[in-house]
């Protein structure tokens, strides 16, 4: 299984206080608030079925930002399942995920976009999206260790002379996680 991850800092500034933010948040509630009216007992708009949201009459706009709330729990959902059936992530997620946050939460920038649709056909790269807020900052792209440090090494360069700015890039791997190991005697 592909086990590492390229993170790609775009060196766009980020600042959520100026970006569309709290819009977003503001436009999730309203959406939350027009579900309420047929489904009152709905604690969280993520809790929401896609039915339930295909349904109401929202505003295009309050729907899209509904569809993507709704279809990324799904996705995440998929993922988590995935991962304990198989181990395996499923990486197209990860593009479709980056897909809805470009098109239905309008979070992500050119930048991000850039970086995500570069490496969508490097061989060895399974998957990539945007992470945080969006609004610029950093995305993610997973794969094989190998094929990911060569497409940073491509990607740096292009990237650029394209925007300008000299990206940061990293390369980590997973790994099984925080324990506690006991020493006897110690």
């Amino acid at each position: 299984m592909p086990d590492s991850v390229l993170i790609f800092d775009t060196a766009s500034p980020l600042e959520l206080r100026a970006s569309k933010f709290n819009q977003r948040r503001a436009e999730c509630e309203e959406a939350l608030a027009q579900l309420r009216r047929s489904h009152p007992s709905l604690l969280h708009l993520a809790a929401a079925t896609l039915e339930e949201v295909q349904r109401a009459e929202l505003s295009p706009r309050i729907r899209k930002r509904a569809l993507h709330v709704v279809e990324e729990t799904a996705r995440v959902e998929k993922v988590v399942m995935q991962l304990m059936q198989t181990r395996t992530l499923p990486g197209e997620l990860l593009y479709e995920s980056h897909e809805s946050l470009r098109n239905k939460y309008e979070c992500s920038t050119p930048e991000l976009d850039w970086f995500v649709d570069t490496v969508r056909d490097k061989p060895g790269v399974i998957g990539a999206r945007l992470t945080g807020a969006g609004w610029g900052g950093c995305a993610i792209a997973v794969g094989d260790l190998e094929a990911l440090a060569a497409t940073a090494s491509d990607l740096s360069p292009s990237y650029e002379a394209r925007f300008g700015r000299k990206p940061g890039t990293w390369l980590t791997r997973a790994g099984s996680g925080a324990r506690i190991e006991y020493v006897q005697g110690g």
